[in-house]
This record gives structure tokens, C-alpha cells and sequence, in this order.
């Protein structure tokens, strides 16, 4: 069975270190960015099956990603 994706997207170090930890503690293959313009190529990129990502960022914050992400997507489902 493959393993799950999962991209964790945070700027603070510490939580990146304990979430991917724990997540691959339990059989995830985690992959990380460290803010929002980082997240949307590593979406792109490795496709995960599931996205945590941060509020509160610099250079684009959790809620901007969401919005561009539903943006990319609806753009390549057509």
C-alpha cells in the first residue's frame, strides 16, 4: 500500500519538526513548505492527499493559499 502525502505548511521550525515527526511516526510521507507562495509549488509539485497549513504566515498567509489553491484548481479542471 502506498503511503499517504501529506504537506505541512508552517513558518515556525518547531511546529514543522513536530508534526512531521509524529505524522511519519504513524506511516505518512510528509513534505514541507514554510509559507504560502512555498506551498502552492509543493502542491503542485508531490500532489499531496492532504494540506495542513498555518494562518498566520509571512509573505502569504493560510486563508490567501486556500483562495489561490481553488483558484489553480478550477483553472485545470476545466
Amino acid at each position: 500500500m502506498d503511503k499517504k502525502t501529506i504537506l505541512v505548511i508552517d513558518d515556525q521550525r518547531d511546529t514543522q519538526v513536530l508534526l512531521k515527526k509524529c505524522l511519519e511516526t504513524v506511516g505518512y510521507d510528509v513534505k514541507q513548505a514554510w509559507d504560502g507562495k512555498d506551498g502552492l509549488w509543493k502542491v503542485l509539485e508531490y500532489k499531496p492527499d492532504l494540506v495542513l497549513v498555518d494562518v498566520i504566515m509571512p509573505e502569504m498567509n493560510g486563508i490567501e493559499f486556500v483562495h489561490r489553491l481553488k483558484l489553480i484548481k478550477k483553472k485545470r479542471s476545466r
